[in-house]
């Protein structure tokens, strides 16, 4: 059976050198031609093809707008194989084409025989690979679902027949005190059996309507909702619930944009967020919740996977509490996964938190080191009534960027590698360090060329962004720092505090980084830490 190709092609010419060199008596190849991309998506919507050589440039549209029209985003897939045909031999062209989908490109200068037949062969290839790869992630989801089910199945086991313990022995003790021999009838004691059976029908009814919100079964009761009123109120219960030992502070933004969520949801998750940096404080600390509007645009977004681009209201909750292992932190919103004793926690408190903002069409980020505290974020989407003109987004105003060399310090690589990203599309030659040491040991080797150190201020290792700062300070005097935190301001230890002039809150988008940077460059002086 001959192997089917596509040739999309404008030019005439073209197309026949290719038809030309793939016809041989060794080779079984069965060639259609498609001069336009419309035509070439009209076939494709009907017929398979072994692979699939398209231009760049077309009549009706480029390339790489074809290869968007079939690309599949969430799978990383295409129908099958295409390679990329390029006149101009751009980096850009054929990092384009990659990135959308194409397993292999050529330049059309150097079109022969042998480059079309290893172009096929490379391109099936790394075709293949991929499809088995999307199986055996399939494969895998499939095993971590049925895994998710069977820890599911076991959590409501549990604690179903705790409550229906409850249930079923306080009604057999019911039976025995109205027994017909039993004159004597303790009405107290009855009354309080009843009221043990109330209790755990209601948290039998509790725990069904969290996991029907958490998979998505109920439908939350949304409304316009003021967060800062919200947690104003919340907060006044907290202080009670955590105790004198936790000091609760709030600190709402002015102008917060309203969000369109269930209330009660969102008071619930807040207390859970609350009680569990209690248990992270045996011995007191600061609970902090701070509000503000973010505009997340597309370079956060990409590094952060869940999030899309848009203006949400950030919830900060940060606690000075021992912080988590990154293999808790890595597990915190499994169902039924908790670090607590038997019997002290059912596990699904901050899985019900990540269902509901899931549903709520938000993303929490979770930013914790052993040591040092935990900060939940939380974004909500800002809330725009279809009968009123959108507001502008949260933006600042265009910022011009810089030829200095800029030195970014970061353990965590997504984060270092938007940063640069930012910093280099304004211009900026940067630098890069994973660690305080591997930072200093830049500083040393570039003898004077860095012009700025843009740290963020907790990290592992002996040198944190602090000591890295102190240290630029005494040796380096023409050198600047920009210090970069995801932990509220006022959950910040003691001997961490910066001047606000100087610290970046995460996150941060393009506008608010590229406007910082360049005004601490333009400051003649220099803020000193500690």
């Amino acid at each position: 059976m001959p192997t089917r190709l596509l040739v999309i092609d404008d030019d005439e010419t073209d197309r026949m050198a290719i038809r030309r060199y793939l016809t041989r008596p060794d080779l079984d190849y069965e060639i259609e031609e498609a001069a336009m991309g419309g035509e070439a998506l009209e076939i494709l919507s009907r017929e398979n093809f072994a692979c699939v050589f398209v231009d760049y440039r077309l009549p009706d549209m480029d390339g790489i707008a074809l290869l968007r029209e079939l690309y599949d985003v969430d799978t990383d897939s295409m129908p099958c194989p295409f390679v990329m045909l390029t006149g101009q031999g751009s980096e850009g062209v054929m990092s384009d084409a990659l990135r959308w989908g194409a397993s292999d490109y050529i330049i059309k200068d150097n079109i022969s025989a042998d480059t079309l037949r290893i172009a096929l062969a490379k391109a099936r290839e790394v075709f293949d690979l991929k499809r088995t790869r999307l199986q055996m992630e399939e494969k895998l989801r499939h095993a971590q679902k049925m895994d998710a089910v069977g820890q599911l199945t076991s959590g409501i086991a549990h604690d179903f027949n705790n409550l229906l313990t409850v249930i079923l022995g306080n009604t057999r003790l019911l039976e025995r005190r109205l027994a017909p021999e039993k004159e004597d009838i303790d009405r107290e004691d009855l009354a309080r059996k009843v009221k043990a059976i109330d209790s755990a029908a209601r948290r039998g009814a509790e725990l069904v309507r969290h996991l029907m919100v958490f998979t998505r079964q109920r439908e939350l009761i949304q409304n316009v909702t003021d967060l800062n009123a919200a947690i104003e109120e919340t907060s006044k219960l907290l202080k009670r619930t955590l105790g004198e030992m936790v000091d609760v502070r709030f600190t709402g933004a002015r102008g917060l944009w309203p969000v369109f969520v269930d209330t009660s949801q969102f008071d619930n998750a807040v207390i859970n967020i609350a009680v569990n940096a209690r248990d992270a404080m045996p011995k007191g600390g600061k609970f902090v919740i701070e509000t503000s509007n973010i505009a997340v645009d597309g370079e956060y977004a990409s590094s952060h996977g869940e999030i899309a681009p848009g203006d949400y209201v950030l919830v900060s909750l940060s606690d000075s509490g021992t912080g988590m292992p990154e293999g808790v932190r890595q597990r915190i919103f499994e169902p039924f996964y908790t670090t607590k004793a038997a019997g002290e926690g059912t596990g699904l408190g901050l899985s019900m938190v990540y269902g509901f903002i899931q549903q709520s069409g938000g993303y929490v980020h979770v930013q914790s080191e052993e040591g040092h505290g935990t900060t939940f974020r939380i974004f909500l989407p800002r809330y725009i009534a279809e009968v009123q003109e959108a507001a502008p987004s949260l933006k600042a105003k265009e910022v011009a960027g810089g030829t200095e060399t800029i030195l970014v310090v970061e353990n965590d690589r997504h984060d270092r590698a938007a940063a640069r990203e930012i910093l280099q599309g304004m211009g900026y030659r940067t630098l890069e360090a994973a660690s305080g040491d591997a930072a200093l040991k830049a500083l040393s080797e570039e003898k004077g060329a860095i012009d700025l150190v843009f740290t963020d201020i907790v990290m592992p290792g002996k040198v944190n962004g602090i000591d890295l700062a102190k240290a630029v300070y005494n040796d380096y005097p023409g050198v600047k720092v920009l210090f970069a935190s995801g932990y509220a301001r006022d959950a910040m230890p003691e001997n961490r505090r910066v001047d606000d002039r100087v610290l970046i809150g995460k996150p941060y988008n393009k506008d608010t980084l590229a406007a910082k940077v360049r005004q601490i460059l333009d400051e003649r002086e220099r803020y000193h830490v500690g």
